[in-house]
């Protein structure tokens, strides 16, 4: 009867440590731009669609400089846009591609000067995809 008692309490002593490790070890992501600031905040937002198959064109969608869509078709690769915006909590950076030819993409989204979302899409036929980065 003791052992089982002493089973009990020491499960809930490891329990009550796991725990209190797990809460103290959640910190803030370092990875991104600040997020801890209050909004509205101005921001610089930059768009890079590049490949490495040769693709030479492709079309853009994107949120612009005043929260409205940008619709590029047949846009040169390599493509780059940036630009300076204010955003609010629950705004997006989106920027979206497709293709109607075989090969790889990558499309990165940079705010204020860091990588904060990144992602590569191919296709045999179409490529296809988009990237987007939520301000919380």
């Amino acid at each position: 009867m003791k052992i089982l008692s002493l089973k009990k309490s020491t499960l809930k002593i490891v329990t009550m440590l796991v725990a209190v490790v797990m809460f103290a070890s959640c910190g803030k992501d370092k990875d991104g731009p600040d997020q801890s600031s209050s909004y509205p905040k101005e921001v610089t937002i930059e768009y890079r669609v590049t490949t490495t198959s040769g693709l030479a064109k492709i079309n853009i969608s994107y949120t612009n400089e005043t929260g409205g869509h940008t619709v590029l078709s047949d846009s040169p690769i390599p493509f780059t846009k940036k630009f300076k915006r204010t955003v609010n909590m629950g705004d997006g950076a989106n920027v979206g591609v497709t293709s109607y030819a075989a090969g790889t993409v990558k499309v990165e989204v940079l705010v204020d000067d860091k990588v904060v979302k990144s992602e590569v899409f191919s296709g045999n036929e179409i490529i296809s995809g988009s990237v987007t980065f939520p301000f919380i």
